[in-house]
C-alpha cells in the first residue's frame, strides 16, 4: 500500500515518463491519430511490474515489455531486434529519478484515480488541480 501521497506523485510521475517512452516508440502503430493513451493498459502493466516485483535489471525488464505485448497482441505484435532492450534501459534511466525500491504494494492489482467523480487520465497537473478520491482495489 502507498504510504503517502508522495508515493503516489512519484508512481503518477514514473507513468509518465514510461508513457512517453512507450508512445514515442509505438511499437503496434497506433498513434497515428494524435492520441497517446493507445497503450495505456500496457503502461500501467510495465509501471506495477517494476515497482511490485522490484524490476531493476534491462533484461528481466525487456522480457517483462515483450511478454506484455505479445500477450496483448499476440501474432501481430512482431518487434525488431533488441528494442525492447533499448526501451528498458530508457525507462531505468527513468526510474532512477524516483525511490521506486521504497514503495510497496501489498495485493494491490490496481490504483484507480478518480478526480471530481469522473475517471481521467492520471495526468500531474490535474491531479494537483482538484480534488483527489482515491480508490483502491484489492
Amino acid at each position: 500500500m502507498l504510504k503517502n501521497r508522495e508515493e503516489l506523485l512519484e508512481v503518477i510521475k514514473f507513468g509518465n515518463d514510461i508513457k512517453k517512452v512507450i508512445n514515442k516508440w509505438d511499437p503496434m502503430n497506433l498513434i497515428y491519430f494524435d492520441l497517446d493513451d493507445e497503450y495505456e493498459t500496457e503502461i500501467k502493466e510495465i509501471r506495477d511490474e517494476i515497482i511490485i516485483k522490484k524490476i531493476m535489471t534491462v533484461n528481466n525488464l525487456s522480457l517483462c515489455i515483450r511478454n506484455i505485448f505479445k500477450n496483448k497482441f499476440s501474432d501481430e505484435y512482431n518487434s525488431k531486434p533488441n528494442i525492447e532492450i533499448e526501451k528498458s534501459k530508457e525507462i531505468l534511466d527513468f526510474s532512477k529519478k524516483y525511490n521506486l525500491l521504497d514503495i510497496e504494494f501489498d495485493n494491490l492489482k490496481k490504483i484507480e484515480i478518480k478526480i471530481c467523480d469522473n475517471q481521467v487520465n492520471t495526468n500531474l497537473k490535474s491531479l494537483l488541480c482538484c480534488c483527489v478520491t482515491m480508490k483502491w482495489v484489492l
